[in-house]
């Protein structure tokens, strides 16, 4: 096995298991109930949401386009693009959240 297979398997290692995190942390504040500032439901399902769709561009950006490096151009473009909308419209909700919760 070459250097280079090595860092390119170390990576998506590395991103997989990130991204696994990043999922269940995601999971986690949106199942769960929560005390303090997550407990408002808003707070806590606009976090879940933005750490899943964290998890998803990191899955996506390290892992899928390193073991399928020719995707078809437009299912990278919706998949990269639902993806950052969601993102940012969850980190706004987010931030109107928290500071209408009081932090």
């Amino acid at each position: 096995m070459g250097r280079q297979r090595l860092v390119q398997l170390l990576i998506v290692l590395l991103a997989g298991f990130w991204s696994i995190a990043m999922g269940v942390l995601g999971l986690w504040l949106i199942a769960e109930p929560h005390t303090g500032l997550l407990g408002h439901k808003l707070v806590s399902i606009s976090a879940g949401s933005c750490a899943l769709c964290a998890a998803q561009l990191i899955f996506i950006d390290c892992v899928a386009i390193r073991l399928f490096p020719n995707p078809h151009p437009t299912m990278w473009l919706l998949t990269r693009s639902t993806n950052v909308v969601i993102l940012g419209v969850s980190m706004c909700v987010l931030l109107i959240a928290a500071m209408g919760a009081g932090v």
